[in-house]
């Protein structure tokens, strides 16, 4: 049988609790009644009250003060509070709800509006409640499911060592070492999935450390080509640098982070370009709201994306259209965490849905003055 909902009405006529009791007889409610505050706080502890209804006027002390003393222990959706008064004016129910108070019912009322607003505060309740066990059995998998991911990166490491440790003993074109070079590759692609799922919980979780130190642009893009390039010569790209600005760059960044959302984008490119097709980076200055920004745009000849993809982008696990020229594996998250953490270093990053020849995404990150420095 479905457990009733518990509502403790505090007022200090018992005719009156006697009545709104038999307006509940029905209804799937029971109705505790306390003529007072005295021992509420022990009542409250003692019992899973789905609603708290306290009357504006009592003997010795307002409903109000009551409601505010409720609210240092019990949140608003926790224990709801519903007042009944017969105080009709604006001020009274505005200040009701200034106090932590949910409704507010006027005397006269109809039984059925009185049931109906206690039937949505209940529900609200136990949706608030449904909802936040959900929450924590979320985060209790979530670490479950991180720790465990952690704990993989080692073994991940001692596979791909090992494995290119043995390949040293084989000719290049031994079947032996073929098979250890399959390994040594697939190992180096869990570790980069366990990585990014590694660093989407910490975004999520907020547990990103920054350090902010001021850079030259040239260092961040230098870092990123030496990652970058290898992994383009592999499907003989090439990565075009065009700088349209001769002065140094200088951005106050986690330049970690920066080199990290970077080398996603640039990755994402050459992922999804075909063999031998280019990939242009165009680094300049514009002026926008708050002064001078660093603008770095990766070009690629891509398939681009359609129209209705372009909003999805940047969320978690997004799949498109658009799949990798060379058999790469993708989890779906590196252009989410670079947006993230372009944020994160205060700048901004969106797809150019004006361009045609592949895709285009744009990047803007805020220039510190000479003499901000």
């Amino acid at each position: 049988m479905k457990e009733k909902g518990k509502i403790l009405l505090i007022d200090d006529q018992e005719p009156f609790y006697k009545l709104i009791k038999r307006y509940f007889t029905h209804t799937e409610y029971t109705i505790d009644y306390l003529p007072g505050p005295d021992n509420l706080d022990e009542v409250l502890e003692a019992n899973s009250y789905d609603l708290l209804i306290l009357d504006v006027l009592l003997p010795d002390i307002s409903g109000y003060d009551i409601c505010k003393s409720v609210r240092q222990k019990y949140d608003m959706f926790e224990l709801p509070i519903l007042f009944l008064s017969a105080k009709d004016n604006s001020e009274n129910v505005a200040f009701g709800f200034v106090c932590g108070g949910n409704d507010y019912v006027t005397k006269p009322f109809e039984p059925s509006e009185l049931i109906a607003r206690v039937q949505t505060l209940v529900r609200l309740k136990k949706l608030y409640k449904a909802n936040r066990l959900l929450n924590q059995e979320l985060e209790e998998r979530n670490r479950f499911l991180q720790m465990n991911i952690h704990d993989l990166k080692s073994p991940l490491m001692t596979i791909m060592v090992l494995a290119g440790l043995v390949q040293k003993d084989f000719d290049a074109n031994d079947e032996n070492y073929s098979n250890l070079d399959i390994i040594v590759k697939t190992s180096e692609q869990m570790l980069k999935i366990v990585n990014e799922v590694l660093e989407f919980n910490k975004l999520g979780n907020n547990e990103v450390d920054l350090k902010f130190e001021v850079v030259n642009f040239d260092e961040i893009l230098a870092q990123v080509l030496d990652v970058q390039k290898p992994l383009a010569e592999n499907k003989r790209q090439s990565i075009i640098v065009k700088k349209e600005v001769s002065e140094p760059l200088k951005l106050k960044v986690d330049s970690e982070k920066i080199v990290r959302a970077v080398n996603n984008i640039i990755g994402n490119a050459i992922k999804y370009s075909p063999y031998e097709k280019p990939i242009e980076t165009i680094v300049s200055k514009s002026k926008g709201e708050g002064g001078n920004f660093l603008r770095l745009e990766i070009c690629d000849s891509g398939p681009g994306f359609k129209e209705d993809e372009i909003d999805k982008v940047f969320t978690s696990f997004g799949k498109f259209s658009a799949q990798p020229t060379g058999g790469e594996t993708s989890t779906g998250l590196g252009l989410m965490i670079a947006k993230q953490l372009i944020e994160l270093n205060h700048g901004k990053i969106w797809v150019d849905r004006n361009y045609n020849n592949g895709s285009k995404f744009i990047i803007e990150l805020p220039l510190v003055e000479n003499n901000n420095i």
